[in-house]
């Protein structure tokens, strides 16, 4: 028995919406550039017009927690929290890249997982607390 699917991100729902349209509009534009079109016009959306996708993840994570409880599994009441590394990760990705220019990005990663370990509790705080 599979467990259940994770429910997706706000982000994600909009994706789903829009791709297909966007491609059907754009059918010569590769992956990438699709992708990128998106993030832009996700970037430029106002909260009011993002607010059916982030219902629609509310909806997600309800139907997520229904089928871990049914099939027993317990799960966080913090299903959408980031953990520390993430905020981590966001504030060093550029300055770590800089650093390290012959780097490939799964090694950029784990330079930046290697980092966040050795940091003291104290370094931690502030990632942490967002």
């Amino acid at each position: 028995l599979l467990p259940p699917r994770p429910p997706s991100s706000v982000y994600f729902h909009f994706v789903a919406a829009r791709r297909a349209d966007l491609k059907a509009a754009h059918p010569d534009v590769g992956v990438a550039d699709l992708a990128r079109m998106m993030g832009e016009e996700w970037k430029s959306m106002s909260d009011e017009d993002k607010a059916p996708f982030e219902r629609a993840a509310e909806q997600d994570k309800q139907r997520y927690r229904a089928e871990c409880l049914a099939a027993g599994i317990e799960v966080s009441d913090v299903v959408d929290a980031k953990p520390a590394l993430y905020y981590y990760l966001k504030s060093q990705r550029i300055a770590i890249a800089e650093a390290n220019p012959e780097a490939g990005p799964a090694e950029l990663v784990q330079m930046m997982r290697q980092n966040f370990a050795a940091l003291s509790e104290e370094e931690r705080a502030p990632f942490e607390e967002e």
